[in-house]
Formats: C-alpha cells, sequence, structure tokens
C-alpha cells in the first residue's frame, strides 16, 4: 500500500509539473491522454482519495496546476465536461464496493468548484 501510495502522488507530481508548461498534458492540445485521465482525476478527491486511502494530498489544495486542468476540461461542454456527475458517481461508489466500504457510509467532501463556463 505505501508504496503504491507514493508512487500515484509522484505521478501525480510529474503531472503537476508538466501542466505548469502546458495547457494540457502534453501540450497545448487536447489529447487522447487528458480525454482518458480526466475521469480519474476529476474523481480523485471526492472519491479515490477516501475510498482508496490516498490521502496525502488532495488535488484542490496541492496541485493548483492540475485544479486548473480539472475546470479546462469540465469547461469543454461538447467532449468531456457533459459528463461530469460527481455526486452520482459517489453515490455509485460507495454504495457498492462492499468489501471497500462495507457501512455503506458516504463520507462528506467539500463541494467542487462552482461552474463558471
Amino acid at each position: 500500500y505505501e508504496r503504491a501510495v507514493v508512487g500515484l502522488f509522484a505521478a501525480l507530481d510529474d503531472m503537476e509539473a508538466r501542466l505548469a508548461r502546458n495547457k494540457y498534458i502534453f501540450g497545448d492540445n487536447l489529447t487522447a491522454a487528458d480525454i482518458y485521465l480526466f475521469p480519474t482525476v476529476y474523481r480523485f478527491d471526492a472519491v479515490y482519495s477516501p475510498l482508496f486511502k490516498c490521502t496525502l494530498k488532495t488535488i484542490r489544495a496541492d496541485y493548483s496546476n492540475i485544479s486548473r486542468w480539472v475546470g479546462t476540461m469540465q469547461a469543454a461542454k461538447s467532449t468531456v465536461g457533459s459528463t461530469c456527475d460527481l455526486e452520482g458517481t459517489r453515490r455509485q461508489y460507495f454504495s457498492s464496493l462492499f468489501p471497500l466500504n462495507p457501512s455503506g457510509i458516504i463520507p462528506l467532501v467539500p463541494a467542487p468548484p462552482a461552474d463558471t463556463s
């Protein structure tokens, strides 16, 4: 577990550094990498961090460039933004993964940033 968590946050640190230089992960153009990575990053603070105990950092508080990228991706309503239903996703994950959450409790998390698009 500890080795995996450290590796996860090393990958997020790398993504943060890339996004400090670029609008998207591999430059100024949206690629498949952005589209495939978006759902995981979008869900991270609200679902994956508490459910999988990956709590060293949060996207919202510790990764400003990734947070900006998430906002950019959400604003792209025609590509990925229209698929964002964080509350529905949270309910599904926390209620259906019994071995990881036997109590069925859906933890409270900070509200997502307001959609400004």
